[in-house]
């Protein structure tokens, strides 16, 4: 049929005189009303689809959507007002024809987005409750089915992370967005907060948990080795951790919208990989803590402070998405207690600190004219090498911080105090005529006091000095 052609008497009848007709009026223009209407037209909306889309569709348009003809339309539509097919049921079936043929292979999927976008507006201009239940089960159970395949393609993206291009997920974000629109059991009305149905998240997290545990799976064999000694074990997860803080941050380039932000965030495909993963990561990680406890002496202590703050940040990481708190790990005790340690090995380092720096004062003699000591810079230096180490880190809170602080301050002070008890063994040592081996009698030998000595000499040389001041530089000599 082409829509020219129904009716009595071959008349086409327009929409709007159709509307305005009473029953008796309608039997009379129509002559056969089928007993099972609905069917009738889902057939008669698939088999336009076909004609009129799949039949015209060239290679190399996917993003040109093929509307239905001119004829064709006109048929459906006075079909519908004529065998009293609701607005909604109209454009279901159209959506579950466009769905059909998609499956099949025989349309991109521009058309099924095409198809939802009057779906959208069905929805949110009739309430959900005042359809009938067929029609809103029917329209349950092709969303059901597309949510399906949405996340079935979800799960491959999750466990080939590594090997994604966010652009290539494009029109399946925006698909994923479109359910959360549509999703009859609770609508987002425009311009206002999403209802909130923790119930639809969970769901979807059930169905995409298995791919993202197989994903933690695999980079937890790509970070432990078959050592299995505590600090190999603090390395592994150390990198473990970085891993899950990267999938999170290409799944924000994956999936990422503003929609998802707010209210149960359904498909909030990023948030449920941070949780699930974070939740691995503990479960993890509180094996090692109950087979080891809390020791880092056997790790690399960089990266024990590393591991620290990824820990940080994955809690801070958690509690965005999720009320409930990681359990089974005591951060702020495995952060004392690395810090600890590395407060140790630093603090066995003192003295050759303090040794090295005076070490560069023992430069040639005739070097040393003119200049000065530079032990203390040199010994300044290595505290800067340090703070920046500590600039790094990721405080579990404030107390921490302060804790950390008192004590490598106290550090310092220690390693000062260490450098000026050499420095007068020095002086002494210059002062002492048992110990002095110089080939001039006035001369001391400890490299340190060479600098400031010479330094006296060439003044005195390139000086004419008056007879008193010659005589108190000779009561300071003594």
């Amino acid at each position: 049929m082409s829509g020219e052609q129904i009716g009595v008497g071959r008349i086409k009848l327009e929409a709007s005189a159709v509307e305005a007709m009473g029953d008796e009026e309608l039997a009379e223009a129509f002559e056969y009303i089928p007993s099972r209407a609905t069917l009738h037209y889902r057939e008669l909306v698939h088999t336009a689809v076909a004609h009129d889309i799949v039949d015209k569709l060239r290679p190399g348009t996917p993003d040109t959507v093929i509307p239905l003809s001119t004829a064709a339309r006109e048929l459906l539509n006075q079909l519908a007002i004529a065998w009293r097919i609701s607005g909604p049921y109209r454009e279901i079936c159209y959506l579950d024809a466009i769905n059909n043929r998609y499956v099949r292979g025989d349309l991109p999927i521009t058309y099924l987005l095409d198809a939802y976008g009057k779906i959208e507006r069905i929805v949110h201009l009739i309430n959900p409750q005042e359809w009938h239940t067929a029609q809103y089960e029917y329209l349950l159970e092709i969303q059901s089915d597309i949510e399906f395949r949405a996340l079935g393609n979800v799960k491959d993206i999750i466990e080939e992370l590594d090997h994604q291009r966010p652009e290539k997920s494009t029109n399946l974000k925006r698909l994923l967005r479109i359910l959360i629109i549509n999703d009859v059991n609770a609508p987002a009305a425009l311009n206002k907060p999403m209802p909130n149905i923790a119930g639809r998240r969970n769901d979807v997290m059930e169905t995409l948990e298995p791919s993202i545990v197989y994903r933690c799976d695999c980079m937890m064999r790509q970070c432990f080795t078959d050592d299995i000694s505590p600090s190999s074990q603090i390395d592994g997860y150390a990198q473990l951790a970085v891993l899950i803080l990267s999938d999170y941050e290409r799944c924000s380039k994956i999936f990422a919208d503003a929609l998802f932000e707010d209210g149960d965030r359904r498909f909030d495909v990023t948030g449920i990989v941070a949780q699930v993963e974070a939740e691995y990561f503990y479960t993890s990680f509180k094996r090692h803590i109950d087979q080891f406890g809390y020791k880092t002496d056997s790790a690399d202590i960089e990266v024990g402070l590393e591991l620290c703050k990824s820990i940080t940040k994955i809690e801070e990481l958690h509690g965005r998405y999720s009320e409930q708190k990681l359990e089974g790990i005591d951060s702020r005790r495995l952060f004392k207690a690395t810090a600890s340690t590395w407060l140790d090995n630093i603090d066995r380092e003192k003295y050759q600190w303090a040794d090295n720096a005076l070490k560069q004062d023992s430069t040639s003699r005739e070097l040393d004219i003119g200049k000065h000591s530079t032990s203390v810079i040199d010994l300044v230096s290595c505290f800067s090498q340090q703070a920046t180490k500590v600039q790094r880190l990721e405080w579990p809170d404030v107390e921490m911080r302060a804790w950390f602080l008192t004590e490598f301050m106290k550090f310092v002070g220690q390693c000062f105090d260490v450098y000026a008890k050499v420095m007068m063994r020095q002086f002494l040592a210059c002062l002492s005529p048992a110990e002095a081996t110089a080939t001039e009698a006035d001369e001391p030998q400890s490299p340190v006091w060479n600098s400031m000595w010479n330094s006296r000499k060439y003044k005195e040389q390139s000086l004419s000095l008056s007879a008193t001041t010659l005589a108190a530089l000779t009561m300071l000599d003594q």
